[in-house]
């Protein structure tokens, strides 16, 4: 068993083992590793020649307290189905955590792929951070909503986010709002995703203020927003705006949770963290939003 970082010609076999995992078709599998694959932040582990186990490391800083914390984004990891009950994917994570010390992280962050597996990231040192509100919409929302949506590209699309989660840190409805800041290379990939599925990246334009959603278009008429960033009170007119395409007959989407707002029945956990670092910030129910899942 050898752990290690991945190179040019692990490529197929971790395409073969992504597949095997996760289902996923081979545009979808070529999108990641062409737009966001770096060798270096890639952890495998091997076995009699063999990759059987992987995880990319995403850079993926947190903005907590006005302040850009160094932080890497755990994604895509798995092991083979029959190399599973061995232990590997404990012994990745503590080899991707010393890592991310050598390169200067003050922390990890991840995204459960279901609800009992945080159980298992906090036996290796985890712990909930990120929370998400979930919303469905249909036709029966009765709201006035006047203003406009238009596609964006991933750069604008990542101002308009920063600009609204920053905004939330200096109203009463959520002081001190920390979120992970994603770089325009991973928002360019998300649209790339989003456009797979029929969707993009849309800028809404209301009475309350300028927001924006990653869109993904399912089937049976649902619109799925990945996420969905909208000034204070703004998620209605948003989703008035989306339902006035006859084809969109329920909207599906996850976003900050905003005390104050409205009840908080609809927010549950969603992503965790490690902290690398001595020092440990104070990450009180923060956003992650985008996942890549």
């Amino acid at each position: 068993m050898e752990l290690r970082h991945a190179q040019g010609h692990d490529v197929p076999s971790l395409k073969v083992l992504w597949h095997t995992c996760f289902g996923d078709d081979k545009p979808y599998i070529n999108l990641f590793f062409n737009n966001l694959f770096r060798p270096e932040d890639m952890v495998v582990l091997e076995e009699d020649g063999t990759v059987v186990s992987m995880a990319a490391l995403l850079d993926a800083p947190i903005q907590v307290d006005g302040e850009r914390v160094s932080a890497r984004y755990l994604y895509a990891m798995c092991t083979h189905p029959e190399h599973r009950g061995k232990g590997y994917a404990r012994k990745l994570l503590d080899y991707a955590a010393e890592y991310c010390r050598l390169l200067g992280a003050a922390a990890i962050t991840l995204v459960p792929s279901e609800p009992s597996l945080f159980h298992f990231y906090r036996q290796a040192g985890y712990e909930t951070a990120f929370w998400s509100r979930f919303h469905t919409a249909t036709h029966s929302l009765r709201f006035m909503a006047n203003g406009w949506l238009l596609p964006v590209t991933a750069a604008m699309y990542n101002k308009i986010r920063r600009e609204t989660l920053k905004m939330y840190s200096k109203t009463s409805f959520r002081k001190n709002l920390a979120f992970v800041d994603y770089s325009d290379a991973f928002i360019e990939h998300q649209l790339q995703v989003c456009a797979m599925a029929g969707g993009g990246l849309l800028r809404f334009d209301t009475h309350n203020g300028t927001g924006c959603a990653a869109v993904e278009k399912g089937e049976n008429g649902i619109c799925k927003l990945k996420e969905l960033v909208m000034p204070p009170c703004g998620e209605d007119a948003a989703f008035i705006l989306l339902l006035k395409n006859p084809r969109t007959r329920i909207i599906e989407a996850r976003g900050p949770e905003l005390p104050g707002d409205r009840p908080l029945e609809d927010s549950r956990p969603f992503g965790m963290v490690k902290w690398l670092t001595l020092r440990r910030w104070k990450l009180e129910r923060a956003f992650l939003g985008l996942a890549l899942d």
